[in-house]
């Protein structure tokens, strides 16, 4: 069997002073196999590569790269180096995986991107119907009018798991650190996805299909409008396993709605040992739920989560649950407590307005119904509220 050969190139190229990380630049060196010739860029590699190739990545990498083949890209870390880092230096976006091409990338920090399109993203586009999988990836620090750091098209699937984190994106419209944009996006392991800011989906915003699961946590998310932590719209969403999205927190004096997750659309399951808790917003702390649905189960908690809203408009109470016009459905043993609402005599709890819906397990049921007591636990100032 032949044995493909494996070449070192040293590529130093300049990392400039704006760079999202502190200290001296390091040299880009990349790990190619089949082939001897020097490339001035990752893309040069990238088009060097035979199909199937894994590229090794060390030092510091700046410039814009489209992947259109099956590869895997993966850091070195070197005895004393710094992490390998594909850098956009806040011009251009580092990573575009495009077409029908299943892509792994690991072990590196990809930062600093920006693209002013509203259909692109800030530091990583897949789309044309790619598979990638992030493993132990940082992505943090991209803006875009939408997906500051991640973007997911139609079509395409994207994995994030490991020890992944993607951080601190902006956004002037919708998903400051990722946009599901009718693509199929999956996180799971300890990933972590902190600190984005947008007008809706702070942290995630999916139109297409979700999945969260493992001990991931959505947390310090803020939007100016909705969803800090997650916000679907349409689509099909799963939260599972011991997921946190927690820390959530909407822009005062608002109105805003669902400090950690919006609904506006589609259908959003939580099940397992799920804790949507320590969200704020001016109405729904924990969910908000405009239309579509949402179903609670097995030992879920909506806890610990605030309304800030105190005025008379209508946009205030729903602690932990604020239902406008979907059906929330509670089943298994899955629990609302311990919210509050700012507004006195509101719910702190669960609220419910004319046109929402809410059953435990397939009746229907109303704050007077004991079998949803039962599941509204230490909410102040009022456990449930019917709003007309």
């Amino acid at each position: 069997m032949r044995r493909a050969v494996t070449t070192i190139l040293s590529v130093a190229l300049l990392v400039p002073a704006a760079s999202v990380r502190a200290g001296t630049p390091e040299a880009c060196y990349i790990v190619i196999p089949g082939t001897i010739a020097a490339t001035p860029t990752l893309q040069a590699a990238v088009d060097a590569a035979p199909d199937g190739a894994t590229i090794e990545v060390q030092g510091e990498c700046t410039g814009a790269t489209t992947i259109a083949k099956n590869l895997t890209i993966r850091g070195i870390f070197p005895n004393g180096g710094v992490q390998p880092a594909l850098l956009g230096g806040g011009t251009e976006r580092p990573l575009t995986v495009d077409g029908a091409v299943t892509v792994t990338i690991r072990d590196i920090l990809v930062a600093g991107g920006s693209d002013g399109s509203p259909l692109a993203a800030g530091n990583l586009w897949v789309k044309g119907g790619a598979t990638v999988t992030l493993a132990n990836v940082q992505v943090r620090d991209g803006s875009a009018p939408n997906a500051g750091n991640v973007r997911v098209g139609t079509g395409a699937i994207l994995t994030i798991k490991g020890d992944s984190r993607v951080t601190g994106g902006t956004a002037s419209g919708t998903g400051g650190n990722i946009h599901n944009d009718g693509g199929d996006l999956r996180i799971s392991g300890s990933t972590v996805v902190s600190g984005g800011s947008a007008d809706m989906g702070g942290n995630i915003a999916s139109t297409g299909t979700l999945r969260i699961s493992g001990s991931v946590q959505v947390k310090s998310g803020d939007a100016t409008i909705g969803g800090g932590g997650v916000y679907v719209d349409d689509g099909t969403a799963e939260i599972t396993d011991d997921v946190r999205i927690t820390k959530n927190r909407l822009g005062d004096p608002g109105p805003t709605q669902g400090g950690g997750i919006l609904v506006q659309g589609g259908t959003l399951t939580v099940s397992g040992k799920v804790r949507i808790d320590r969200n704020r917003a001016t109405t729904g702390g924990g969910i908000d739920l405009d239309t579509g649905k949402v179903t609670l189960t097995g030992d879920a908690r909506v806890e610990a989560n605030q309304a800030t809203g105190t005025s008379d408009d209508g946009i205030r109470g729903g602690g932990g649950v604020n239902v406008w016009e979907g059906t929330l459905v509670l089943k298994g043993d899955a629990r609302i407590e311990e919210n509050t609402s700012a507004a006195s005599g509101s719910a702190g709890g669960l609220q419910i307005h004319a046109a929402g819906v809410v059953k435990v397990g397939s009746s229907v049921v109303t704050c007077s119904t004991q079998k949803l007591k039962d599941r509204l636990i230490r909410n102040e100032p009022r456990a449930c509220k019917t709003r007309g």
